[in-house]
């Protein structure tokens, strides 16, 4: 989006930032004014504005899809690195407690209606969905897991405290740049009362386990 420093960033364009962690939808660089000892942030490559603009269209949910919940710890430690348990236990444990004790909805897609049996065969408007173009596939999904196991690689790589952080987005006023922004700090033991408040857990601060929460609890159609 032309204007945007972020959108700027993701492209290469700012010679005096240095790109830390890049893939095909992510980027991660320094805080130019940090808030603890390691401060990082991890934005997408396409423009996307600020967190309130996400649904929960944006939490992936097939690794959790055939989760049984009495093997749940197994489960754990075959699909995750250790850094990202915390943040992934949590998911697991809901989306496995979910399908345990079943709802309408689940039910239904169980059963199948003749639409959902459509959409696994697939017409070729799906296909075409699925297989997707380079646009395609970089739109409408920012997926707020992989943002977060993106803040999680980078802070262990550059030898931040895995048990001693805070991730998490600046909620609308309070965001300065108006490009999704997910804030990595470690450790939080060490961060000034100033930045303390600013990176609090508050109205105007939302920790990715709160944002995941929040879109989970959208209605499905959102």
């Amino acid at each position: 989006m032309a204007g945007c420093i972020f959108c700027n960033i993701a492209r290469g364009e700012e010679p005096m930032t240095t790109i830390l962690y890049e893939d095909e939808k992510f980027v991660s660089f320094r805080d130019q004014r940090p808030g603890a000892p390691h401060h990082y942030l991890v934005i997408p490559k396409m423009h996307v504005g600020n967190p309130s603009t996400l649904t929960n269209k944006d939490i992936p949910l097939d690794i959790f899809m055939t989760c049984n919940v009495h093997q749940l710890p197994h489960k754990v430690d075959v699909l995750l690195p250790s850094c990202h348990s915390d943040l992934y236990f949590l998911r697991v444990y809901r989306k496995c407690e979910k399908e345990r004790k079943g709802t309408k909805r689940n039910e239904k897609e169980r059963k199948g209606t003749k639409r959902n049996e459509k959409e696994r065969k697939g017409t070729k408007r799906n296909e075409k969905e699925r297989k997707g173009t380079k646009y395609e596939a970089n739109s409408n999904k920012i997926d707020v897991e992989s943002l977060a196991e993106v803040g999680n690689k980078v802070l262990q790589e550059q030898g931040g405290n895995m048990e001693d952080k805070r991730l998490g987005f600046h909620w609308p006023p309070f965001n300065t740049v108006d490009h999704l922004c997910l804030h990595v700090l470690s450790p939080t033991s060490q961060m000034s009362l100033l930045s303390s408040t600013i990176y609090s857990t508050t109205f105007w601060f939302m920790t990715v386990e709160k944002l995941l929460e929040k879109l989970e609890a959208m209605p499905a159609d959102q």
